[in-house]
């Protein structure tokens, strides 16, 4: 362990205060570094080593680790895994990239997922669910029977509902007309559709209506049903023109709603329905690819690949666009913290942060935006990055790992922490 830095006059070093990179090396203060590998500096400015490592676990093709505190999950050779406290693992789904990365949103305990090409949810006991209920595969095929509807022209649908009952989005409509009085014949149910569905919804119209009120819900297994009668209690259609939440990338829950982007485009779910959207109306268009999401109470943050914006609000239709930096996050190092470690006294709630090209940066309830080091410290962009904060030995840190072609840079940003290789007039010392 060594360092870098400028003395006062007796030659005394009182603190380090972190690395500074942007200022020449002849005009830096006092304690400041250029460089350090295996340090940290608490609040003090009091270097020490930084401590090591044990490897727990043994695996190929280890990726995309996360965790909310209640459970871990990774990724090894295409199959998603959840990590134990003995640091064995439980395969929950296989099919995921073997090497993209997979997002993670923790949903009130339900982790959401998405690699960019499939979508699921791990439930908060562990076991797995589709992201949202598919829509059935076919459409309802109508011929007329007898019964007491009135003469006029029906349209019907369907549904799928699965065992945490959530309906799907619905079918293409069909539509018969009666001549005189009489009922129709509804056939066509999925014959199969997979294991979490439990019974399909038929929703039908009144003679000559628009809107489709639920009719009947029929288990999986039946072949056809007959609509005799006009539905006396059953509600309006609610997922009509629904569909499910696409693979993407970046997820995150604000205001109700599950965000994901794909691309240059960032798709919001329906309220509370965080795998149903309508793929015509409920999505943003950015100017370029997407790099980052993350959502602060009343203020959600967006980097596209040129600058960083903010959505004021909760209401995504009432919501404000806002341009905040002339320059983007680095992809993959946003993460959350309690505004009470940030800083904020008193305040609850979190705040966001993450690196850019210019600094370190953070969001904050209310849309302040904070370029927190671009003086005194500014990042190597790296091709595929990570981050996130940890809190140990009384030192609040936040971690950002790069991974360039040249190799893997580790970099620890904040004012108390460094990780750097020491050096004085171009010498290593040691």
């Amino acid at each position: 362990m060594a360092t870098n830095i400028r003395n006062d006059s007796a030659n005394n070093i009182r603190a380090f205060s972190g690395i500074n990179n942007v200022d020449a090396h002849s005009t830096l203060q006092n304690g400041e570094l250029t460089r350090g590998i295996n340090i940290d500096i608490d609040a003090k400015g009091k270097i020490t080593r930084r401590q090591g490592y044990t490897k727990r676990y043994n695996g190929t093709n280890i990726h995309s680790l996360w965790s909310n505190e209640s459970i871990t999950l990774f990724v090894e050779d295409g199959t998603l895994k959840q990590l134990n406290s003995d640091y064995s693992a439980d395969s929950i789904r296989t099919g995921v990239s073997r090497f993209g990365k997979v997002y993670y949103e923790d949903i009130n305990g339900d982790v959401y997922y998405s690699d960019g090409k499939v979508t699921g949810v791990v439930k908060t006991d562990g076991s797995h669910a589709p992201m949202s209920t598919p829509i059935p595969t076919t459409r309802p095929v109508l011929t007329s029977t007898t019964g007491v509807l009135p003469a006029g022209r029906y349209g019907v649908v369907f549904t799928a509902v699965d065992s945490l009952g959530r309906e799907s989005g619905a079918t293409f409509s069909t539509y018969i007309d009666l001549a005189d009085v009489g009922g129709i014949n509804v056939q066509g149910l999925p014959v199969s559709h997979g294991e979490s569905v439990t019974h399909y919804n038929i929703y039908c119209t009144t003679a000559n209506g628009a809107v489709f009120y639920l009719s009947s819900a029929v288990a999986t297994g039946a072949t056809y049903y007959e609509i005799n009668t006009l539905p006396s209690t059953g509600h309006a259609l609610r997922t009509q023109f629904m569909d499910m939440m696409p693979a993407g990338t970046h997820l995150c829950q604000h205001g109700g709603r599950l965000f994901v982007a794909k691309d240059n485009v960032l798709y919001f779910s329906q309220p509370f329905q965080y795998g149903l959207t309508n793929l015509f109306t409920d999505f943003i268009m950015m100017p370029s690819r997407i790099l980052m999401v993350i959502s602060v109470e009343d203020s959600l943050y967006i980097s596209d690949e040129s600058n960083i914006y903010l959505l004021t609000g909760t209401d995504i239709n009432q919501s404000q666009m806002q341009m905040k930096a002339h320059y983007p996050a680095i992809e993959g190092t946003a993460v959350k913290l309690d505004q009470r470690v940030f800083g904020a006294d008193g305040q609850n709630g979190l705040v966001a942060m993450w690196m850019s090209e210019a600094g370190l940066c953070a969001g904050l309830q209310g849309g302040s935006f904070r370029n927190l080091t671009e003086t005194k410290y500014v990042p190597r962009v790296g091709d595929l990055a990570n981050a996130m904060f940890r809190q140990q030995d009384g030192k609040n840190q936040y971690i950002g790992v790069s991974r360039t072609r040249d190799g893997e840079q580790n970099r620890i940003y904040t004012s108390d922490v460094a990780v750097a290789e020491v050096i004085r007039n171009g010498v290593i010392l040691t």
